[in-house]
């Protein structure tokens, strides 16, 4: 396995090479957004490896229609594209659009989520099924995410207390 994919850049090129032990076994890989590109998924997919995950809509041959829908969307509401080789693009609106990458999941299926309104009445909200899967995978993730944002060392120290301090971070 090559250290490094040229079209995939630095990013896509650790998901390649991770992933190079499971290619053709038909397994999912779920991803956070700073990893994921359509080139990615793509790639993992001609390998037989499925992919699911958010996506920064900036990136190189992501659709620039859904970008322009971001303006007129409601709550709840979502848009989806697709290619032909199996890779589908996924707007929903949240609070905010939040854009999601698939090879396994049918953009057209729809579930609901419950959220809380300003009122604090909890209301359900129609949204994608691909939402509801990433959210239920990605949870310890996200939420390592959040507890390190919280709680993030303070910046005049220098990186080896920064990092001795997230390690003590991580392992409360």
């Amino acid at each position: 396995m090559a250290l490094f994919v040229p079209e995939l850049g630095a990013s896509g090129s650790v998901v390649a090479r991770l992933t190079h032990c499971i290619e053709g076994l038909n397994h999912k890989v779920f991803m956070d957004r700073f990893y994921n590109s359509p080139s990615l998924s793509q790639y993992l997919l001609d390998r037989k490896i499925h992919t699911c995950g958010t996506i920064m809509p900036n990136r190189k041959k992501f659709p620039k229609q859904l970008q322009r829908r971001k303006k007129d969307m409601q709550h709840g509401q979502h848009d989806y594209l697709c290619n032909q080789a199996g890779v589908s693009c996924t707007v929903w609106c949240d609070r905010s659009p939040i854009y999601f990458i698939s090879t396994f999941h049918n953009p057209t299926a729809v579930s609901s989520v419950n959220r809380k309104e300003r009122s604090g009445t909890v209301v359900p909200v129609s949204c994608p099924v691909v939402v509801k899967e990433y959210t239920a995978v990605m949870g310890g993730c996200d939420l390592n995410d959040q507890m390190t944002k919280l709680y993030r060392s303070r910046r005049h120290y220098r990186w080896p207390r920064r990092l001795l301090m997230k390690c003590i971070l991580w392992c409360a």
